[in-house]
């Protein structure tokens, strides 16, 4: 989707409306490219969403604005920006162009050494910065009612979210943004939190027996939920079901390692593709002298009590061999 002074959609304007929109606004524009997103057939397409890479500001205005032939819709050219390429630390390509055809990016070449065609939409990048768009792994969008929220990530270069805690509002916001009816970013949500008997929290949706966790598995794929959070208070019997319904509706399962489930448990079953806070990993690799071990202390949440080296490498190796995600969520 681009972002300017005011908003101006490709999916209600014209290559050339838009350009001559951009040419009245402030200059102040933000672009947004998202590397997962989905093929692009057109800016009217889902991608349209989300389609730069990045942010640049006090953008000049579009090249070629006396042209009289249509842009090809599908193809944008940023020319002679400087490319933050994120392959190595303190890189930066200077003086590029960069094309992205589709859902792909087809050239990062100096500028002059590549062409680019007259239908292709071009933009001049001189003077600023292009680079990836950003993907924050671990969000709670259930907080927020208002889907202006969603610009602040745009605004901040970030075109991802992993949302983790999923409502039925959320599912409108990502239906609304495929449709380029809503400004927005890529959403994959987790349904609504499954939890034991008492909930963590009260909002959390409590299963209590493996026929109740198949059931919620079931709902939540039908309504439509990327992924499945398990929750603290998970008894072992229901959490076994998670996964396995999960596995056959194929919905990957993250979240809270529950209380009844060991760590190493969760590598040797297989079927938890992430968990979510270090301060799961606590009593599998906290030093027997720790002061903390008879209970929960604070210094857990961020793996800041003593710990035993050899408990720690061997939950590091059996992790990798489970090909186990890890998202620290330390912030």
């Amino acid at each position: 989707m681009w972002l300017c002074a005011r908003v101006v959609r490709p999916a209600v304007a014209s290559s050339a409306q838009w350009r001559h929109n951009l040419k009245g606004t402030s200059k102040v524009v933000v672009f947004t490219l998202n590397r997962f997103a989905q093929r692009l057939d057109s800016l009217h397409s889902r991608a349209a969403r989300s389609l730069l890479i990045l942010l640049v500001i006090a953008l000049s205005s579009c090249a070629n604005d006396g042209s009289t032939e249509q842009p090809d819709s599908s193809a944008v050219a940023f020319v002679g920006v400087n490319v933050l390429a994120m392959a190595e630390t303190g890189v930066v390509l200077e003086d590029q162009t960069v094309i992205v055809q589709g859902d792909r990016i087809t050239a990062i070449e100096p500028r002059g050494s590549v062409d680019v065609s007259p239908q292709t939409v071009q933009i001049s990048g001189r003077g600023k910065y292009l680079m990836p768009g950003l993907a924050d792994m671990h969000v709670h969008l259930e907080y927020f009612d208002d889907p202006a929220i969603l610009q602040l990530f745009l605004a901040n270069g970030v075109t991802t979210v992993r949302n983790m805690d999923g409502r039925p509002y959320i599912l409108e916001w990502k239906r609304k943004i495929a449709q380029t009816d809503l400004l927005g970013l890529v959403i994959y949500t987790a349904g609504p939190l499954l939890d034991g008997d008492p909930p963590l929290r009260p909002d959390n949706t409590v299963v209590r027996s493996p026929a109740e966790a198949r059931a919620a598995v079931m709902d939540q794929y039908s309504s439509g939920y990327d992924f499945i959070k398990v929750y603290t208070n998970l008894s072992f019997e229901a959490y076994a079901e998670i996964l396995v319904a999960a596995a056959e509706y194929g919905l990957p399962v993250a979240g809270h390692l529950p209380n009844d489930v060991n760590l190493i448990e969760v590598f040797e079953r297989g079927g938890q593709s992430a968990i979510e806070h270090l301060g799961d990993y606590a009593e599998s690799i906290e030093a027997v002298d720790s002061p903390f071990t008879e209970g929960w202390h604070w210094s857990k949440r961020f793996l800041g009590m003593p710990m035993n080296a050899d408990r720690a490498r061997s939950v590091i190796e059996r992790q990798v061999m489970a090909d186990v995600w890890t998202v620290p969520t330390i912030v």
